[in-house]
C-alpha cells in the first residue's frame, strides 16, 4: 500500500478482533509479571483474548489455559 494513499475501511460483514497482546522477554521475571497480569484482565474479563508472545525457554504449559 501507497503510504499517501487513504486506508480502505473494513467490509460490513468483518468485525475486527479485540483483546490483549503481551510481550515477555529479556527475563523470565517479565513472563512471569505478564502471567500475572493475564490473571487480573481473567478475572475482570473473563471472556478476554490474550496473546502472549515469550521465549520457549519461559512458557510453562500450565499456564496455557489464559492464552489464545
Amino acid at each position: 500500500m501507497n503510504p499517501l494513499e487513504q486506508p480502505q475501511p473494513l467490509q460490513q460483514d468483518h468485525k475486527p478482533s479485540k483483546g490483549f497482546l503481551l510481550v515477555a522477554s529479556l527475563s523470565a521475571a517479565f513472563y512471569h509479571a505478564a502471567i500475572r497480569l493475564a490473571v487480573s484482565i481473567k478475572e475482570y474479563y473473563p471472556d478476554a483474548r490474550i496473546t502472549l508472545f515469550t521465549h520457549k525457554a519461559f512458557f510453562q504449559e500450565k499456564h496455557r489455559y489464559l492464552f489464545e
